[in-house]
């Protein structure tokens, strides 16, 4: 719930925690089971694909040990070590109350900040695509809490993705409302699967995919997509004629860039120090590049750093998630399954139009909610 809320605080707290959980998993019998997660281990083979390119790319040893931004996710097995020693107490309501607890921080926090104080865009704490992109998985994890409970209070649980609705539109960062769209599509996929017979379930997703398919025929048909604001504002920003917003055209120009930089070096990149600047140099000619600490979009990033290998490991970092949720054999299966898709598909949306994973804050809620999910499967697996 921390990151939301007081984020350099869970940031700073996550290192006696993974400094005694190292320690637990190492001397314990169960460091074996652990290390076989794929929430766990997928992120290990991540950081080797990396310090592979890295040791190829390197012109100092600086460059051989940047892939220790990702440390956090490296370190899951420790946080699973630390979450068996919880054993039944960590139970899906009680990860659900924490992480509504964690979104309605935000939803507080950046409501504050746009109602009361008057700020445009809601922040207060962090900048506001960063309190947006934490706050969204905190709110879609407090859902597991519905599955936790029988009783008709267990609906209480919807309100985390409310809330983690209502901090991305506080705000006003459009690719995380974006992602919170299609995370809130999952999450009703995954209730109806759940809560309904089997045969009205079938029935709810063809319905949707019918009106889904129905609705974008509408649109390309009457050319009323063209004219929607978000897409003409990617055609203004292609065409240059400066009627485009500022960050769109920013975006599509480091996209650009990036593409053109992992041409240039397509199977191992060209390294972590100053690949920002590395990638301005292939932008194309006349179109402004503004140097940020990213290329805000992580596939962008890992392109860049490291060609197809950075692919490679961003694929191993965002879908440990769900291959470790398809582990879990035990009656958390559907809420596990439900908290990996959401989770693994969030945070890639998430990482279209901005950096996730490699931020120290984000770096911290996908540690957590991987080591959950690790932790739960494993639990059908070797007894407590």
């Amino acid at each position: 719930m921390l990151p939301s809320i007081i984020p350099d605080l869970s940031r700073d707290l996550m290192i006696p925690m993974f400094t005694i959980g190292l320690v637990v998993w190492l001397a314990g019998a169960e460091r074996a089971a652990i290390l076989r997660q794929p929430a766990v281990f997928m992120p290990l083979l991540a950081g080797m694909v990396l310090l592979l390119a890295s040791a190829v790319t390197a012109k100092s040893p600086l460059h051989v040990v940047a892939p220790l931004v990702f440390a956090h996710l490296y370190l899951i097995g420790a946080l699973v070590a630390l979450y068996r020693r919880l054993g039944p107490s960590l139970s899906l309501t009680t990860i659900g109350m924490l992480a509504l607890l964690g979104a309605l921080g935000g939803a507080v926090l950046t409501g504050f900040d746009v109602l009361v104080l008057g700020s445009e865009r809601g922040g207060l704490v962090n900048n506001p695509i960063r309190m947006a992109a934490l706050t969204l998985p905190l709110g879609f994890t407090a859902l597991v809490g519905l599955w936790g409970q029988s009783g008709g209070w267990r609906w209480c649980f919807l309100a985390g993705p409310v809330l983690g609705l209502l901090t991305a539109y506080f705000t006003g960062s459009r690719g995380p409302i974006l992602a919170g769209l299609v995370m809130a599509a999952i999450a009703v996929s995954a209730i109806c699967i759940t809560q309904l017979p089997r045969r009205r379930a079938i029935q709810f997703h063809v319905a949707a995919g019918v009106l889904m398919l129905f609705a974008a025929g509408m649109l390309i048909a009457t050319s009323a997509l063209q004219t929607m604001p978000l897409t003409d504002d990617i055609a203004a920003a292609m065409r240059g004629d400066g009627s485009a917003d500022g960050s769109t055209t920013e975006r599509l120009n480091m996209y650009g860039a990036a593409y053109q930089a992992f041409l240039a070096s397509p199977w191992v990149g060209h390294g972590f120090i100053d690949y920002v600047r590395i990638a301005e140099t292939y932008a194309a000619p006349g179109r402004d590049f503004i140097i940020y600490d990213h290329l805000h979009n992580d596939v962008a990033n890992f392109s860049v750093v490291a060609g197809v290998m950075g692919i490679l490991a961003y694929g191993l970092f965002m879908f440990g998630p769900l291959l470790g949720a398809l582990r879990t054999q035990s009656q958390d299966r559907g809420a596990m399954i439900y908290l990996g898709a959401v989770t693994s598909i969030g945070f890639v949306c998430l990482g279209a139009t901005d950096t996730t994973i490699g931020v120290h804050w984000q770096n911290v809620v996908l540690a957590t909610i991987s080591a959950i999910i690790a932790t739960l499967a494993l639990r059908s697996k070797v007894p407590n």
